[in-house]
C-alpha cells in the first residue's frame, strides 16, 4: 500500500506525494486527470533512466487508457547537462510536441532531470503543470518536493531558477534497489541532512539500522519533514533555509570539481562536516552532535577530504549571498539548527584555521607510534571460538562454559545467532554483522529447526558468494532464497532430507563446515561429496577436531593422493559438552602480526599458542623459517610487577609447556620466496607487509579469493602498501612484491578491513616517516585489543 503525503500551500494550492514500492504502476491512474481534456503529456528523462524504465512508464499509461506520449528529449545524465544549451533543446522539443498551456511536463529521473524539467515547465508559456517521478534516493527525499527548479551557469550552481510547485510526485522506491552504492549513499547525504536539522528520531534510526532495509520508511519520513517546512515557508524566506545545511560550501565544492569529481550528496556531506567544524569553533555546534553526524556520514562512505583553499570565492556567487556575507546554516544539536548571517571574511578565517589544524594533525601525529616489545599473549583463536560456541549451544549449554573465549564482533555475532536459534526466536533476522563464518555456519543449523529464518549482514557480506547453499538446500528439501533486488537478506527453512550433499570445495570451506555442524542432527546418515578440490582444508580439519571434542564423529573420504574428496556423517549423533571443559587456544592468524614484527627486529615473543594446533595459519611458523628467521619454543616464565616470580630456592617459576614462541630475525635480513595462499588467505596482508622488506621478489599466488573478503583485500593490500612506497604488482589472483630496506610512510586506509589495518601496523615498523592509518578501529571485528597489545611494552 502506498503512503500519501500532502503539501498544503493554502491559497496557492496543494499536491500529493505517493510513496512506495511499485508506485509507477499506479502512475497512470494519478495522471489521468491531466489528460481528460485532450491535453498533452510530455516526458523529460535522461538516457540511463529512459533506457531502464521508459517502456515501463509508457506501458503503464497505455493500460490506463492514456495514449503513448512523445518524449520531449532524452538528455545526457549528470549535472553537466543542467545548462542553457540543454534547456533550449527542451524548449524546441516542447514546441515540436505541441505542448500548450494546459499540458503537463513529466520529470522522469533524478535531481538533474527534475531541476531542469521543472524550470522548463515554469518558463514555457509562462508556466505549465509538471509532475515529478523521481528515480534516485536524493530526488525522492529532497529535490522532487518543494518546487525549487533551476539550471546552472558558469558563475555557479542553480543561479537561474524559479519556484514552481509540482502538481504531483510519484516516488517508487523499487527504483532505489537498482542504485549502485555510490548513488545510494549520495542520496543518504540528504536523508542525514534532514535528520540533522529536523529529526533526532530519524538520526537514531539510521544509526541502528541499514537504510536499505527500511527505505520506504526513510523516504516517507523525509518527505513529511520537508512538506511541513515548505508549507510554512514556500519561497525560502525564513524556516526553509535550514534545509540548505551543508549546501553553500557543498555547492562550491561540487562546482570546483566540474560537477563530476563528486556527486551532489558527497559534496553536501563535505559541506555539512565543514559547517560542523566551523560551528564547534564558534561555540554554536555541540561536539557530540558533530561527532555523531561525522560517524553517520562515514557509515555511508560520505566523509571525504578536500582542500578548502580558495573556496570562498565560489561561495560569493551563491544565490543566498549578499555583498558582504551569506545566510549560513549551523547545527546546534542533532534535530536543531539555526541560520546566521556570516561575513565572507569570517568564513575564510574559519576555513583557514581548519586547514591549519588538519595539516598539523597529519604532520605531528603518528597513529602507529609504538611497537611491540616483550611477551604478548595471543588472543583466543577466532576460528575455534566460532566452532566452540556453536558446539556448546548444540550440546545444550551456552558460551559461559567455554574458557578463553574470544570477544570480537564476529564472535559476538555467532553467540547472538546461536542464542536466537536455541530459543527458536525467529521473529527478527539473525544479524551476522560482517562475519562470513557466522552466516555460513549458522544457515544450515537454523534450517534444521524447521522454522522460517532470515539472515542479514553488513558491509560486503551479503554480496559475497552464498549460492552454493541454494542448490544444496533445494536439492535436499529445504528452502533458500536471497532477496532478488538488493540481496541484503537470506531466507531459509528446513530441515534437510538426509543423503548425498554435493558441493564445490574451491569457493569456501565455510560451506562444508556449516553442513558438518548440521548433518549429525539428522536421523539417518549423510555424505558430503566435493566436486572440486577442497581449499583451506585446514579449516575443515579444525571443524572436525572441534566436533570430536564435543562427541561428534566425522569420517573422511580420501583419494589416492590423500586429498579430501568428501565426508561421511553418521546421523542421530548427540553433542556433549566435555567433562573436563573446553579451553580455546591462542590464534595463529592474529599472532602472525606479532611474529612478523619480531621477524623485522622487534624484541617480541608470543605466548598462548599450541604447538600441535590444527589451525592452518600455524604455517606462519614455517614461512618465517623459510624467510630466514629463527623460531624457538621456550618455557613461559611467570612475571609480576616486581620481575620474575621465583620459588623458595630462588629459581624462576615456569609453566610446564613450552608455549612461548620466540622469533630471531636473520642477521642478513629476510629473503623473498613464493607463497601459495590457497590454504592461508588470512595471512596474505601481513605476509605482503613482510615481503616489502625481503631481499628479492616475493610472489603470493592463488590469492584470488581475497577479492571477496571485507574489502577486495588483494587490491586494497597492494594499494595501501604502494602508498607507503612499496614496489607491488597486482595480478588477477596474485601480488608480487620487490623488497626494499624501508618504506616511506604516509596516510593509508584500512578499507574497513581488520587484517589490513593490522598488516599496515607491521609495515609501519620499517617506515622512515610517520604512518597514519585511517579506519584503524576496524580491528574490533576480530581483535579488539590489537592496538593495546601492539603498543604494549613489557619487561
Amino acid at each position: 500500500m502506498l503512503q500519501s503525503v500532502t503539501v498544503d500551500l493554502g491559497t496557492a494550492g496543494s499536491y500529493n506525494i505517493k510513496i512506495g514500492a511499485g508506485a509507477i504502476y499506479e502512475a497512470a491512474d494519478y495522471l489521468w486527470p491531466f489528460v481528460q481534456d485532450g491535453e498533452k503529456l510530455v516526458v523529460v528523462s535522461d538516457k540511463t533512466v529512459w533506457g531502464l524504465y521508459g517502456d515501463t512508464l509508457l506501458d503503464a499509461m497505455k493500460k490506463a487508457g492514456i495514449e503513448a506520449v512523445p518524449v520531449s528529449i532524452v538528455i545526457r545524465p549528470g549535472e553537466e547537462s543542467k545548462n542553457l544549451s540543454t534547456l533550449g533543446r527542451i524548449f524546441e522539443s516542447f514546441s515540436e510536441a505541441g505542448l500548450a498551456r494546459g499540458g503537463t511536463v513529466i520529470a522522469f529521473g533524478g535531481g538533474v532531470v527534475g531541476d531542469i524539467a521543472g524550470f522548463a515547465a515554469a518558463t514555457w508559456m509562462r508556466g505549465v503543470r509538471y509532475v515529478q517521478i523521481p528515480t534516485t534516493l536524493l530526488a525522492q527525499v529532497d529535490s522532487s518536493v518543494g518546487g525549487k527548479t533551476a539550471i546552472d551557469i558558469e558563475a555557479g550552481k542553480n543561479l537561474v531558477g524559479a519556484f514552481h510547485q509540482p502538481s504531483l510526485v510519484i516516488a517508487d522506491t523499487d527504483f532505489l534497489k537498482m542504485l549502485d552504492d555510490r548513488q545510494f549513499n549520495s542520496g543518504m547525504a540528504e536523508v542525514i541532512k534532514t535528520g540533522a536539522v529536523a529529526s533526532t528520531d530519524l538520526i537514531e534510526k539510521l544509526e541502528l539500522r541499514d537504510a536499505r532495509e527500511i527505505i520506504d520508511d526513510i523516504v516517507t519520513t523525509c518527505v513529511k519533514k520537508k512538506a511541513r517546512v515548505v508549507e510554512q515557508d514556500e519561497k525560502e524566506n525564513d524556516i526553509r533555509k535550514i534545509l540548505n545545511f551543508g549546501h553553500s560550501l557543498g555547492h562550491a565544492i561540487e562546482a570546483r570539481g566540474g560537477f563530476s569529481k563528486y556527486t551532489h550528496g558527497e559534496a553536501v556531506a563535505m559541506g555539512m562536516v565543514l559547517a560542523c567544524e566551523m560551528g564547534v569553533r564558534l561555540d554554536i555546534t555541540g561536539k557530540k552532535a558533530a561527532a555523531r553526524l561525522w560517524n553517520l556520514l562515514n557509515k555511508y562512505d560520505l566523509v571525504k577530504e578536500e582542500n578548502t583553499e580558495g573556496l570562498i570565492q565560489i561561495v560569493k556567487h551563491d544565490k543566498k549571498a549578499n555583498a558582504d556575507g551569506i545566510s549560513f546554516v549551523f547545527l546546534k544539536e542533532l534535530g536543531e539548527s539555526a541560520v546566521y548571517e556570516v561575513e565572507f571574511d569570517e568564513i575564510e578565517e574559519l576555513l583557514a584555521e581548519i586547514r591549519k589544524e588538519k595539516a598539523e594533525e597529519i604532520a605531528d601525529s603518528k597513529t602507529v607510534n609504538l611497537f611491540p616489545s616483550g611477551t604478548i599473549t595471543a588472543p583466543p583463536s577466532k576460528s575455534i571460538s566460532h566452532r566452540a560456541v556453536i558446539c556448546a549451544y548444540l550440546a545444550g549449554v551456552d558460551e559461559d562454559k567455554l574458557e578463553n573465549l574470544g570477544n570480537s564482533l564476529d564472535i559476538a555475532a555467532t553467540i547472538a545467532g546461536m542464542k536466537k536459534i536455541a530459543a527458536r526466536d525467529n521473529g527478527t533476522p539473525i544479524d551476522c554483522g560482517e562475519s562470513g563464518s557466522t552466516l555460513r555456519f549458522l544457515l544450515p543449523i537454523a534450517a534444521m529447526t524447521g522454522d522460517d529464518w532470515t539472515f542479514s549482514g553488513r558491509g560486503r557480506l551479503m554480496d559475497r558468494p552464498h549460492d552454493v547453499f541454494r542448490e544444496v538446500f533445494e536439492r535436499h528439501g529445504a528452502y533458500y532464497t536471497q532477496d532478488d533486488f538488493d540481496g541484503r537478506d537470506i531466507h531459509v527453512r528446513g530441515p534437510f532430507h538426509h543423503g548425498r550433499f554435493s558441493l564445490p570445495g574451491d569457493v569456501s570451506s565455510q560451506f562444508v563446515t556449516g553442513l558438518l555442524f548440521a548433518l549429525p542432527l539428522l536421523e539417518k546418515d549423510s555424505e558430503i561429496s566435493l566436486t572440486t578440490t577442497l581449499e583451506s582444508a585446514a579449516y575443515v580439519d579444525l571443524t572436525i577436531a572441534t566436533l570430536k571434542s564435543f562427541g561428534v564423529r566425522i569420517d573422511e573420504n580420501l583419494d589416492a593422493d590423500g586429498a579430501k574428496r568428501g565426508f561421511i556423517v553418521k546421523g542421530s549423533q548427540k553433542y556433549v559438552f566435555p567433562d573436563d571443559g573446553y579451553t580455546i587456544e591462542g590464534d595463529y592468524s592474529q599472532a602472525a602480526f606479532f611474529l612478523a614484527a619480531a621477524a623485522l627486529g622487534r624484541p617480541v615473543r608470543v605466548s598462548g599458542l599450541s604447538r600441535d594446533s590444527e589451525q592452518g595459519d600455524r604455517r606462519i611458523v614455517s614461512i618465517l623459517r623459510r624467510m630466514g628467521a629463527g623460531m624457538n619454543w621456550i618455557p613461559d616464565q611467570v612475571w609480576n610487577d616486581g620481575g620474575l616470580v621465583r620459588n623458595d630456592d630462588g629459581i624462576p617459576d615456569r609453566v610446564r609447556n613450552d608455549n612461548v614462541l620466540e622469533v630471531v630475525p636473520p642477521v642478513d635480513g629476510l629473503v623473498a620466496m613464493t607463497i601459495d595462499a590457497r590454504e592461508i588467505p588470512d595471512l596474505v596482508p601481513v605476509l605482503a607487509s613482510l615481503a616489502c622488506f625481503c631481499k628479492g621478489r616475493t610472489s603470493i599466488i592463488n590469492a584470488g579469493r581475497l577479492r571477496l573478503k571485507e574489502s577486495d583485500r588483494l587490491a586494497a593490500t597492494a594499494e595501501e602498501l604502494t602508498k607507503l612506497g612499496a614496489d607491488i604488482t597486482e595480478e588477477e589472483d596474485a601480488i608480487k612484491i620487490s623488497g626494499k630496506g624501508s618504506l616511506s610512510g604516509g596516510t593509508v586506509s584500512a578499507h574497513n578491513d581488520h587484517r589490513l589495518a593490522m598488516a599496515l601496523a607491521v609495515a609501519a615498523i620499517r617506515a622512515e616517516g610517520e604512518v597514519k592509518i585511517v579506519g584503524a578501529d576496524s580491528v574490533s571485528k576480530s581483535y579488539p585489543n590489537f592496538w593495546v597489545d601492539f603498543e604494549k611494552v613489557e619487561r
